[in-house]
């Protein structure tokens, strides 16, 4: 009888637990609910990056100062982070002189100096990288010249020889 009794309670005997009652499974779902839980807590606390605010394109044309016609462009995006990249378009096939370089001037207005951004070259088109300190200061600037200076750019930090090419800084 104490035998009936005992199978009939299932004491003694192996019992197969189902999938729900598996406490492995309840381990392993509880950790991957945690760990989306906290991935999407992240997600909606984290801040979002700032979607560029499209500030238009700065643009200069230079005109030769002999001929008044224009001779070259200068174009940037204004209001980014970081640095700026002009894309200079020198039109026709200007000529250097030997020992000489063309130096490309920021000019701030007003009373202020000309600020050099560095030398170019004839080439039609060209890149030049302006460093984030002098960005705002581009962005804001009155226009660009470009002067004829001795090989290597101005010794004195500002134009010394005859500016060629000028132009006003206008927002498109």
């Amino acid at each position: 009888m104490w035998q009936a009794i005992k199978v009939r309670l299932g004491i003694g005997q192996k019992v197969r637990s189902g999938f729900w009652e598996n406490l492995s499974f309840w381990r392993v779902s509880s950790f991957a609910s945690g760990l989306l839980a906290l991935a999407l807590i992240v997600m909606v606390v984290a801040p979002k990056p700032e979607t560029p605010v499209d500030a238009g394109r700065m643009v200069v044309v230079m005109n030769d100062l002999a001929t008044n016609k224009p001779a070259m462009t200068a174009t940037w995006e204004p209001g980014q982070r970081g640095g700026r990249t002009l894309r200079i378009r020198v039109m026709g096939h200007a000529g250097m002189a030997p020992n000489t370089a063309w130096e490309l001037w920021m000019l701030p207005g007003g009373d202020q100096k000309p600020v050099s951004l560095g030398l170019i070259t004839t080439h039609e088109t060209q890149i030049v990288k302006i460093p984030e300190a002098l960005a705002a200061k581009l962005d804001a600037a009155h226009g660009l010249a470009m002067s004829v200076e001795p090989a290597g750019g101005s010794p004195t930090g500002l134009p010394t020889g005859p500016v060629l090419y000028a132009g006003e800084s206008i927002k498109t």
